[in-house]
Formats: C-alpha cells, sequence, structure tokens
C-alpha cells in the first residue's frame, strides 16, 4: 500500500483540504492512504482552534483521509521551521515509505528544492545575520539573502504556503533515515487569509463566518455540529499568566531571543487586554504571529527547551479500516510508541491534557476529556 502524508491544521476542515486529499489519491492511487499530521486544540497562529481536534479529525476522516496523529501542542504552536520539521519527524517515526503532500502557490518543486538547499547551506547563516543588522523582521531578511544569490526564485518565498512548503523540504533533507518524497501541488482556491470564491473559502473567512453564526456550509465537505470555540473566553486567564509570570519564565520562552522577552515582559505586565499587548510589543522587526505565539506559550507554559525536544510519541486522534491498516503496519516499524488508549497513557500526555482542559475554557465546557476521547473510528 502506498502512503501519503499531509501535515495540516485543518481549521477548519473545509473544500480546498479535501480538493488537497483527492489530489493527492491520485498520485498515490485509490487504494492508497492518506496519513494526516494535525495541530490539536491550539494552533501555529496562536490561537485556539474553531473546533475541538477530535471533531476536526472526523472531518479529514470523512473528507478523504485515512489516519489522523496529532502533532503535539508545543511542536503544532512553534514557528514554521520547528512546526514542519516536527510534523516531517512524526511521519518518519512510522518508519514507512510515506511521499509528502503538500501544497504551494508556486506548484514547482525543483525550484522550492532549490530556495531549501541555498537555506541549508553554510553561507546563508551569515547573509541573514547581515541583513537583520537593518531591523527588519527575519523572513525579509531570509529573503533578502536569497535574493543576492538566486534573483526571481526569492518571489517564492512571498507567498505563505510556499515558505512552509520549503521548511517541509529542509527538514526531509535532514533526515538521518530517508524515507519520505516530497510532493507539491498547486494550491487551489483563494489567496491564504483571503475571502471567498470559486466554491473556496480562505480557513480565515470561513472561521469568520462560523463566529458570526453565518451559513458557511457551502465550503465546508462535513457539516459542523459542535461548540465553536470563543477566544475571548481566555483573556482573563491571559492576564492572569502576564501578571503572575517571573522574569525567567518570560526569558525561556521560545523565539525570545535578543531582548524580545524583556519588551514582551513589560508590555504584557502593563496591558489591559492581549490584544493591547500584542499590539504594543509588534514592531517591524517581529511580526504579529510571533506576538500572537509568544501570548500562547505564555498562558500554555511553553518553554524554548520543549519545543526543542523531537516528538516523542505518535498519538491517534482517528482512522478509517484502511488507516487501520496502516497502524497494523506501523507497528512493526515505528520508531516511536503509538497510543490509541490516552487513559492509559497517562504520563506521556499529562501536557496536553493541561493544553486541552485550558482550551475547554474556550467552549464553556468541564475539564478531563483527554482521557475520556478515545480515537474516532470512521
Amino acid at each position: 500500500m502506498k502512503i501519503a502524508g499531509i501535515i495540516c491544521e485543518y481549521n477548519p476542515f473545509h473544500t480546498g483540504h479535501a480538493a488537497h486529499i483527492a489530489a493527492t489519491r491520485l498520485q498515490i492511487g485509490t487504494d492508497g492512504a492518506v496519513v494526516c499530521v494535525m495541530s490539536p486544540n491550539f494552533v501555529q497562529r496562536g490561537e485556539a482552534a474553531i473546533l475541538p481536534k477530535h471533531v476536526r479529525a472526523e472531518m479529514a476522516l470523512r473528507g478523504g483521509a485515512d489516519l489522523v496523529l496529532e502533532l503535539p501542542t508545543e511542536l503544532a504552536t512553534a514557528g514554521a521551521e520547528r512546526f514542519a520539521r516536527a510534523g516531517v519527524e512524526l511521519l518518519s517515526a512510522l518508519g514507512l515509505p510515506i511521499t509528502l503532500s503538500f501544497a504551494s502557490e508556486c506548484g514547482d518543486l525543483e525550484a522550492m528544492q532549490e530556495i531549501s538547499d541555498f537555506l541549508l547551506s553554510d553561507a546563508v547563516h551569515a547573509a541573514i545575520a547581515l541583513e537583520l543588522k537593518a531591523g527588519i523582521s527575519y523572513a525579509s531578511a531570509r529573503e533578502r539573502a536569497v535574493r543576492a544569490v538566486l534573483r526571481e526564485r526569492a518571489d517564492i518565498l512571498k507567498a505563505p504556503n510556499n515558505i512552509l512548503g520549503i521548511e517541509y523540504l529542509k527538514a526531509v533533507s535532514t533526515l538521518e533515515k530517508p524515507n519520505i518524497t516530497p510532493y507539491t501541488i498547486k494550491r487551489l482556491g483563494v489567496e491564504h487569509d483571503g475571502g471567498e470564491g470559486g466554491g473556496y473559502a480562505s480557513a480565515s473567512r470561513i472561521r469568520e463566518l462560523l463566529r458570526a453564526g453565518e451559513d458557511a456550509s457551502a465550503f465546508l465537505p462535513c457539516p459542523v455540529d459542535a461548540p465553536i470555540s470563543d477566544p475571548s473566553k481566555l483573556e482573563v486567564a491571559f492576564l492572569y499568566r502576564f501578571r503572575t509570570m517571573t522574569d525567567a519564565e518570560f526569558e525561556a520562552l521560545p523565539d525570545s531571543g535578543e531582548g524580545l522577552w524583556r519588551r514582551f515582559r513589560d508590555c504584557a505586565r502593563a496591558g489591559g487586554s492581549v490584544s493591547e499587548v500584542i499590539e504594543a510589543v509588534k514592531t517591524k522587526r517581529y511580526a504579529h504571529a510571533r506576538i500572537r505565539r509568544l501570548a500562547l506559550h505564555s498562558l500554555l507554559g511553553i518553554t524554548a527547551g520543549m519545543q526543542a525536544k523531537p516528538p516523542a510519541y505518535l498519538r491517534v486522534l482517528g482512522f478509517t479500516r484502511r488507516g487501520a491498516e496502516v497502524l497494523h503496519e506501523a507497528k512493526k516499524t515505528a520508531a516511536l510508541p503509538i497510543i490509541t488508549k490516552p487513559a492509559s497513557s497517562r504520563e506521556a500526555l499529562a501536557f496536553e491534557a493541561k493544553c486541552t482542559d485550558i482550551y475547554r475554557l474556550a467552549l464553556d465546557s468541564a475539564a478531563g476529556t483527554e482521557w475520556t476521547t478515545n480515537p474516532i473510528l470512521i
């Protein structure tokens, strides 16, 4: 059986995602299996996912996936490089030959691989460091460094899915046991964080519709019958953490070097709302998403040391009969323990359970569900 892997958030699962899975099946054949490594209840944007992870996993399974594995919260909420590497590490840990399928705006694997190879070269770090002295963001510095050598190829770095795809390629290139072959398709639908059109809508637009109580069914392959998270219900918890954290805790936050943690600490302790804190910290150099992640890491207690560690397990959120076949094979080859019964893995899932309990504040729901929610079977 051929296996394709997709690293995703599905926040929520929409028609564009279903089209990606369908295109992936054309690549591996109808008898192949699609394995998704999906973000849990908090996502890379530094936000609570709009729907609980098991609901999103079920949507993915009904939309064409065969097996959904969880990307642990401390890695799912990291920057693009660590997020991508963690997803690749989890797919690789299955120990099976896998085609990594990802969507990109350019659809040009060769060009993306050229940029990936350059970004892994020894010369690039000094070039980026030199550009950073101008006070620009890391993303801008990286683009300038690439443009100086690869010229117009650098235009690829202007699109978010291209950037993430290049991080996947970098991660694949550094695997000790190369059991993953990358494959990209041209992204369908509207632009990332765009509006709607042609039967597609961006995930951000769909979240707007759902939170406003409007009909988003035209863009969702599966109906949504679950509570929608309300991030405002986490506001007091955020402010409590901001005002009670020690300097050592601020300094330990991921991606907070070069004095950023001090700026964030001062603004966080003085701010009257999360949005006020983020706006106060944000500068030309420090992007909005980076500051949102700092805030979320503060709330959840995620440190740089936690993100430096590789994934410790393969946690199953849901599967189909074909996905069960993949799990059967993976039990013979996997480099990490496979968790299907959360109640019997309390030590491994202790931090994830804490994050789920915090997330459920945004649903006005009780805690403790991490231990009682078993994988979805379709």
